[in-house]
C-alpha cells in the first residue's frame, strides 16, 4: 500500500494480516518474537516508507528529517484519534503512561533489515510529550514520557510479507507497573 493515508479500512485489513502473520510459525527460524508487556493501549500501522532504516535518513537534510517525522506523526494521531475517541475497545489509560511501558515495532516486509536499523526510532520520538528543540515545538502525542531505555522497553523485529505488501506495525503496552 503505498502512501502515508491508511482509510480505516485499510488499517483493519493491515492489522489482521499482522494477526495472521504472528499467529502463525515464524517464516524464519531467526525471528525472535516477543509478547506484549501489560495491557496493550494502541497499535499503529505505517507503510514502509514511513518505516525506513535510520541508516538510510539520518544523513538528510533536517528539513528533510523534519518532513519525515511530521509525515509520520500526522499518520498515527489521525490513528490515535481514531483508535481512543471512536469507540476503541482498547481500554483508556493514563497519558502519559506510568511506569515502563513497552514499545513492540514489527516490520512486514519481503526485505529483512538489520537489527540495529532503528527503523521505529521516529515512531518512538513522536510518542513523547511536544518539547522544544533549538528554540522550536516539536510536536509529539504525549502517550510516554520518556524514550531512555530505562524507561521504555522497545523489542523490534522483522516478519516476511510478500513484495509489494510491506507495512510496519507499532504497539504501545503498559509494560511494567511503577
Amino acid at each position: 500500500m503505498k502512501g502515508q493515508s491508511f482509510t480505516h479500512t485499510d488499517r483493519v485489513a493491515l492489522l489482521a494480516r499482522a494477526d495472521a502473520i504472528l499467529a502463525a510459525p515464524p517464516a524464519s527460524p531467526y525471528t525472535e518474537r516477543h509478547p506484549g508487556r501489560g495491557v496493550l493501549v494502541v497499535r499503529f500501522v505505517l507503510p514502509l516508507e514511513l518505516a525506513q532504516p535510520l541508516n538510510r535518513t539520518r544523513h538528510a537534510a533536517v528539513w528533510m528529517m523534519d518532513r519525515e517525522r511530521s509525515r509520520i506523526l500526522a499518520t498515527m494521531r489521525a490513528q490515535w484519534m481514531r483508535a481512543h475517541f471512536a469507540g476503541s475497545p482498547i481500554p483508556p489509560s493514563p497519558i502519559p503512561l506510568p511506569g515502563r511501558p513497552m514499545l513492540r515495532a514489527i516490520r512486514f516486509s519481503s526485505v529483512e533489515s538489520d537489527p540495529t536499523s532503528a527503523w521505529w526510532k521516529v515512531c518512538g520520538d513522536v510518542m513523547l510529550p511536544t518539547r522544544t528543540r533549538r528554540g522550536r515545538a516539536v510536536p509529539g502525542l504525549g502517550l510516554i514520557e520518556d524514550d531512555r531505555p530505562s524507561k521504555l522497553e522497545t523489542r523490534a523485529w522483522h516478519e516476511r510479507a510478500a513484495r509489494g505488501e510491506g507495512f510496519a506495525m507499532v504497539e504501545l503496552w503498559t509494560g511494567d507497573a511503577p
